[in-house]
């Protein structure tokens, strides 16, 4: 019977890491500054936590980096994204992207104008940068774009929720061998990177859960 349980709660384990999983990013206006220039406004977020594309034709909209852990040895596939838009200026130029990165909120402003020929942009808000594995965590990054630019019509429309959710897969051509001791010693970076942080427990052998384990075979 002991082995029975055992077996049953192994496999709802499994389950929790692999299938789909959705997580939620929320924005709020008063989060961003609206700057205007003679070329046309700039928005900023106000804690710097944001980047600009380097192509100078395209619109100046923010861009931030999204990471979420995924369990080790796994990948991700069938990636959805759903949103909710609220329009918030109408009639407003946005300038663009300006030749030198924003440091600081200083930034070097666009001496060209928007050439972007298609109605809206971006075309996709939310794109898979790139899978990480950083001393034996795996996370996946993604660029998100929170606001949408009417070319034609001038009007700006925010993002203010985005769901993203996707399948979790196995790896198994990818398999770790990190050493635990070397993986503790990076999880006050990794809680501080991704936005799942409360998984972390679940998701890995983390150094309090081994002090617990170890505390209740004694």
């Amino acid at each position: 019977m002991k082995n029975i349980i055992s077996l049953i709660l192994t496999i709802v384990f499994i389950n929790t890491l692999y299938g789909q999983k959705e997580y939620s990013i929320s924005f709020d206006k008063d989060d961003f500054t609206f700057k205007e220039s003679e070329n046309g406004y700039y928005i900023l977020l106000d804690d710097n936590n944001y980047f600009l594309l380097e192509d100078t034709t395209l619109p100046a909209l923010p861009y931030i980096s999204v990471n979420i852990l995924i369990p080790e040895d796994t990948d991700i596939e069938n990636i959805s994204v759903a949103k909710t838009e609220m329009e918030i200026l109408k009639n407003v130029n946005i300038a663009s992207n300006p030749p030198l990165m924003p440091t600081s909120g200083l930034f070097q402003q666009a001496t060209s104008k928007v050439t972007y020929t298609e109605d809206k942009y971006p075309d996709e808000n939310v794109q898979l940068q790139s899978k990480n594995t950083m001393q034996g965590f795996t996370f996946v990054s993604f660029i998100v774009c929170p606001f949408i630019y009417n070319v034609k019509e001038k009007n700006l429309t925010m993002i203010t929720n985005f769901d993203i959710s996707f399948d979790v897969i196995d790896a198994t051509s990818t398999k770790s061998e990190t050493a635990i001791t070397k993986r503790y010693d990076m999880e006050d970076v990794i809680t501080n990177l991704v936005i799942n942080s409360s998984e972390l427990s679940s998701l890995y052998t983390t150094k309090s859960t081994a002090l617990k384990s170890i505390s209740s075979e004694t």
